[in-house]
């Protein structure tokens, strides 16, 4: 981004993928992007001063590969797709994953978890627990967790009446929002005393015409939404007394109205916003 705010294009990635790229996502540390492509492919790339270099192609899906997403100190990378399958993979020791990869390392795929009845959407690391979360096809949210010996199956989260396209979690990693193909948003929380079982803390519906596609927070309790409707949504979470965080509520502050000319399909804030 240049000085006078305006954008433009610095690096052009390709011969990595033979078919659409579906999501993308940075490392941690900044210096690694992972691409995930309909070509059941995930290339990961590094950067390395203005160059990029092409650093992996990792295969295994059968099919399109649907999301991508790094755990919090960049050492796990988990990808989900259309074979209904979400596979965890080890990107470099945890003491080293800040750093950068040399040529020659390695991506080893630490195991494939099987559970959902449908492609899987979206998968996302949980920041505090490291628990691993995939919204699907077949309506649910699914939380894995690792046992010291593999990823097992902690929890199925239901309440959606049609597919999870997205999810994210809170800036503090208390909340975690999900759109849907029944035109909500849900938020949902982890229950006092109920061994950090997550429950629906409640539904946010009427602001959508059609599928939502995409949510991400923002700071302060900032919410913001794209769907179908090529809508943009932007609420604000209520504090103050009285304001229970297992019953979050929240105002709409903004609905842009054709925001695009089509669906919208993914929304994300900008580093330091609000």
């Amino acid at each position: 981004r240049g000085a006078g705010g305006e954008w433009a294009c610095t690096a052009t990635l390709d011969d990595a993928h033979s078919r659409s790229v579906r999501a993308c996502a940075w490392s941690p540390c900044g210096t690694k992007l992972a691409s995930a492509s309909f070509d059941a492919t995930v290339a990961i790339w590094a950067r390395e001063g203005s160059e990029w270099e092409l650093l992996a192609v990792l295969e295994g899906h059968e099919n399109e590969v649907k999301s991508v997403t790094w755990s919090g100190d960049g050492s796990l990378l988990a990808t989900c797709g259309r074979d209904k399958s979400v596979w965890v993979w080890e990107c470099a020791p945890a003491s080293v994953a800040q750093q950068s990869l040399a040529e020659d390392d390695e991506f080893e795929c630490l195991s494939v978890l099987h559970g959902h009845g449908a492609d899987v959407k979206r998968v996302a690391f949980h920041g505090s627990t490291g628990d691993l979360f995939s919204c699907s096809y077949d309506d649910t949210i699914k939380c894995w967790f690792f046992d010291g010996d593999d990823w097992e199956l902690k929890e199925t989260l239901q309440g959606h009446a049609s597919t999870v396209w997205g999810m994210a979690f809170s800036e503090d990693d208390a909340l975690l929002a999900s759109g849907s193909a029944d035109a909500t948003i849900r938020v949902w929380a982890q229950v006092p005393g109920a061994s950090g079982k997550w429950a629906s803390a409640c539904t946010l519906r009427g602001y959508h015409d059609r599928e939502v596609y995409s949510v991400d927070w923002g700071k302060a309790g900032f919410l913001v939404s794209g769907g179908g409707d090529n809508r943009i949504c932007v609420f604000e979470r209520e504090t103050g007394a009285g304001v229970a965080d297992i019953h979050p509520s929240f105002n709409l502050g903004v609905s842009l109205e054709d925001a695009h000319d089509g669906d919208v399909n993914c929304v994300a804030w900008g580093p330091g916003s609000w």
